[in-house]
Order: structure tokens, then sequence, then C-alpha cells
């Protein structure tokens, strides 16, 4: 019996981001239906379409190292930080932010919110949230 398209919605957003990649991953066992909602969650969440299981990735290598940029209590500034990257056109991404969003009274447990992003994009990302006066213009 196949799934609903409303019980896959249901499904794919019930799942962790790590899950969820990993059936993207394995797409191509998934009906046609399964993998328009996959799709949608994904691009919902912001994250990536992974490449399929066994092809090679053109941008990522398997070791690339993902690291946390900055931390924050504030959970708005964190977001102003990610929209910051993302027109920087910096990948990256808010860790545990659907549990951040539903039980933020739960951040502490999970060491608030954490902006990562790839290791060699580092030095990009903080060009792109503290700007130099340099990179500046003056604005009459």
């Amino acid at each position: 019996m196949q799934a609903s398209e409303q019980e896959l919605v249901l499904y794919y957003r019930d799942m962790e981001d790590e899950p969820l990649l990993h059936a993207a991953r394995t797409r191509n066992d998934l009906s046609e239906t399964a993998q328009d909602v996959l799709k949608r969650e994904l691009a919902s969440r912001r994250l990536p379409m992974p490449p399929l299981a066994g092809e090679p990735d053109s941008e990522e290598t398997p070791d690339e190292k993902i690291v946390t940029l900055r931390t924050f209590v504030d959970f708005s500034e964190a977001m102003a930080a990610r929209a910051a990257l993302e027109a920087a056109d910096i990948p990256c991404f808010l860790r545990d932010e659907n549990l951040l969003r539903n039980a933020w009274h739960l951040s502490g447990f999970v060491g608030y919110a954490r902006l990562d992003i790839r290791e060699r994009d580092r030095e990009a990302a903080e060009q792109a949230l503290d700007p130099t006066e340099e990179d500046t213009e003056d604005v009459e």
C-alpha cells in the first residue's frame, strides 16, 4: 500500500535533517510522489538536494569539515546572521533549528543556536558578518 501525499508530508516534516538527507540520497528507491514531497520539504528547510548514494559530489568532498562559526543565545540574531550568509551565497545552517523554534526553553541543552558552515568558507563568512569599513560604501 502506498502512502498518500498528505501522509508523506507529515512523515518528512517530522524527520530530523540527517535522516531526511539520507532519504534524499536514496530517492531513486521512492515513488514519484514521495520524491516530490521530499524535494519540497528540503526546499522549505533550505537544505540542498544531496547527490545520489554512490554518486560523486562535485562541490564537496566526504572529508569536508563542518564547523560552528558562531553561537547565539538570541534566536533572532542567529536568524539574521544566517540571512546575511545566505545573501552572500555562503552555505550554512542553524543546528537544531526545528527544536529551537518549537522548544526554545531547551536551547541550553543543545548548546543554543549554532550557525554552522563548511570550514573552507570561514573567512568569507566572517567577512560577510563583520564587513570592514573598507568594504562598505559611504552613503550620503
